[in-house]
């Protein structure tokens, strides 16, 4: 094993032993994941204050030259103590073996980190360096002086050996990305991509739609003048937009203080609000609204608001890696997330990743209470038209006057011309959709009047038609047919002759083969020569081609 030739792990006999799960990554490898959750809930949590966000970025004001550094699996460069080794201990079908260097999975692992990272950097804190977790931003007001920050920097880390992966970090910068937002020479601002969602709002089209966005900006409390309305509603939509994602309304995160979520998933989107009470009760951070794509549309809807869950975890890890976070659903079962016996291979990477770097509880809320349900739900459904599911055909009801009126718009109108069932179908059914659609509309067309008269018959003439003559006696005209496909018997014989007399129905069977049936065999038609001379010299034979 390559951990163990790298001096990760070592065989192990602790009584421990935590499952091992194994997830595959983007590339088609797989991944190797410890279930850690019995040993978290035996951890005493370490209360290591991580940095606070506006703290750091605070200290970014003035530099003009930024340069990122990402260390190279930054948990594994830090040995465990030898008296916690055996208590890492994992189950594989090669044996036990127990980690030499911290794990990702462990519930002190992230406080850890950073209490190492601010102890070996400590002389650089404060004045050209700011560190979160495996993050470090070297900043400066010149390039001049930054060639010598950047040297202190990497002579603490070759002295401390902690390893830099150069493919993550970024030299000599003046913008970069930092824990969510964007500094540059100007300063520092929100990142975008955090009220990307309120600003990409459509507009209202309905009354119910203008409802939603009314009720999800009452919720946002410190909005100036929000009350007035004026006549240009557009216009005053705008200002509210713009209102919505100002800077009174966002509020900076607490890293003391927990967080709370709401996060919901509809048929073709996420969404999800960050939150923390400072004292004024429950008041934003950030929005999040995503359209989900490709396989995750055929997601079962447990999986898919687990996937809303697991969004917004991703999207704003910064802010909640090692912080108690309460997360609040509209889906009940999902209160169960951590304790459900069956997980299916996603879901199990799912928890994984929350178990590995999140404090997190699930808590149900109804939907109607739930404010990311608005940002998880297209404009369009959200309507009082209702639509097929998986298509953007309108469902119409079973109303008769209204299908009736379909109908004759798409056949009776003059640009409709009159087309046949199938064309009609053809043009309806682009747009509109209901049970046994085809078979009403081939009623409808059968039925029209107009048709009727200006169309041509395709059927074909019928042929002469002429009376049968009057039989006089028996035997003057026969019937005969072959059964065939029976079983073979002692005889040979598999088929029957059968002879019915027109006259009097009189009917006789004869034993027959199949093949005389087709090549005409000279016994059949000696049969057949015998029967007409005995009852009659003038009897007609008559049989179906």
């Amino acid at each position: 094993m390559r951990r163990v030739r790298k001096g990760l792990i070592r065989p192990s006999t602790s009584p421990y032993g935590a499952p091992v799960l194994f997830t595959p990554k983007s590339d088609g490898s797989l991944r190797m994941c410890i279930d850690y959750r019995a040993l978290k809930k035996q951890t005493i949590k370490n209360k290591y204050l991580i940095p606070r966000i506006d703290d750091l970025l605070d200290q970014l004001r003035g530099a003009t030259v930024f340069f990122k550094l990402d260390l190279q699996s930054g948990y594994w460069q830090i040995r465990m103590a030898d008296e916690s080794v055996h208590k890492t201990a994992f189950r594989t079908r090669y044996g036990s073996y127990e980690y030499l260097v911290m794990p990702f999975g462990l519930t002190n692992a992230p406080t850890t980190f950073q209490a190492k990272m601010n102890h070996i950097l400590r002389p650089l804190l404060d004045e050209r360096v700011v560190v979160y977790l495996d993050d470090i931003l070297v900043y400066s007001c010149d390039m001049q002086p930054h060639a010598e920050h950047l040297r202190r920097v990497f002579e603490i880390l070759r002295r401390e050996r902690f390893y830099v992966k150069l493919s993550k970090s970024d030299f000599a910068l003046e913008k970069v990305q930092f824990l969510r937002h964007i500094g540059s020479t100007e300063g520092v601002h929100v990142d975008p991509k955090k009220i990307e969602a309120v600003h990409t709002w459509k507009t209202p089209e309905n009354v119910k739609e203008l409802q939603q966005f009314l009720g999800f900006a009452n919720y946002n409390r410190f909005v100036p003048q929000y009350a007035k309305i004026g006549p240009r509603h557009q216009e005053a939509l705008e200002q509210l937009k713009q209102a919505l994602t100002s800077a009174p309304v966002l509020i900076l995160p607490d890293p003391k203080r927990d967080y709370v979520i709401e996060a919901d998933a509809s048929d073709q989107a996420v969404g999800a609000v960050l939150m923390q009470d400072q004292g004024n009760g429950l008041q934003p951070i950030a929005y999040l609204s995503k359209k989900i794509h490709g396989a995750e549309l055929n997601y079962p809807i447990h999986d898919k608001e687990a996937l809303a869950i697991i969004i917004t975890f991703k999207t704003w890890r910064c802010y909640l890696e090692g912080r108690k976070t309460t997360v609040y659903t509209d889906h009940c079962s999902l209160k169960y997330l951590k304790t459900q016996p069956s997980l299916s291979k996603r879901q199990v990477r799912w928890i994984d990743f929350l178990e590995t770097h999140f404090h997190y509880d699930i808590v149900y809320k109804p939907g109607h209470k739930n404010k990311a349900d608005a940002l998880s739900r297209p404009a369009h459904w959200d309507t009082d038209i209702a639509y097929r599911k998986g298509s953007t055909k309108i469902w119409v009801p079973n109303y008769p006057p209204l299908r009736q009126l379909l109908l004759e718009e798409y056949h009776d109108v003059l640009y409709a011309e009159h087309f046949d069932s199938n064309k009609t179908l053809t043009s309806i059914a682009k747009h509109y959709y209901w049970p046994h659609m085809a078979d009403d509309l081939q009623n409808f067309v059968t039925s029209c009047t107009t048709c009727h008269r200006m169309k041509s018959s395709k059927q074909k003439n019928a042929g002469l038609l002429q009376p049968l003559p009057v039989l006089e006696q028996p035997w003057q005209v026969v019937s005969l047919d072959f059964i065939t496909g029976l079983p073979t018997a002692s005889s040979g014989h598999d088929a029957i002759l059968v002879v019915i007399d027109k006259f009097s129905k009189m009917g006789t069977l004869h034993p027959d083969t199949h093949q005389s049936t087709h090549r005409g065999d000279s016994k059949t038609l000696c049969l057949l020569h015998h029967f007409t001379t005995w009852h009659s010299n003038h009897t007609h034979l008559r049989s179906r081609p």
